[in-house]
């Protein structure tokens, strides 16, 4: 279908806010070759309307759409799927950014985790009624 970018952070600053650790672990296990699986969900649980997990699990992952382009072609995707139609997506490349401090504010830290991924339709066996 396509190649789309995925992106989660995590910002605390030393003694006023805390480390999301469970963000960056979950991001940081996610690795080229995973498979990932995009399923829709209330907008009270994602504004994004969709929620990324790995394939095999139902933990959400903490990923959003990188661009709003991206955004547009994955809500593209899910509206165009059958009832029996799932997305997945294949972890092309991983990355991570970050810094401990900055000149204006030492105590402050940040890591950007982003996830490029091939989006595939996967159509699912109906399910028989007898």
């Amino acid at each position: 279908m396509g190649i789309a970018e995925l992106w989660a952070e995590s910002r605390w600053n030393d003694g006023r806010s805390t480390r999301n650790i469970a963000l960056e672990q979950f991001t940081a296990d996610i690795h080229e070759g995973d498979m990932l699986e995009i399923r829709r969900c209330p907008e009270e649980i994602s504004p994004w309307g969709y929620s990324f997990h790995r394939v095999d699990d139902d933990i959400m992952l903490p990923y959003t759409p990188y661009h709003d382009f991206d955004d547009r072609f994955l809500s593209r995707m899910l509206d165009d799927l059958s009832e029996n139609g799932r997305l997945i997506c294949q972890v092309r490349d991983t990355t991570c950014y970050g810094e401990d401090g900055i000149d204006i504010d030492p105590s402050f830290h940040w890591r950007v985790y982003t996830c490029k991924v091939t989006v595939y339709r996967q159509n699912l066996p109906e399910s028989r009624k007898d």
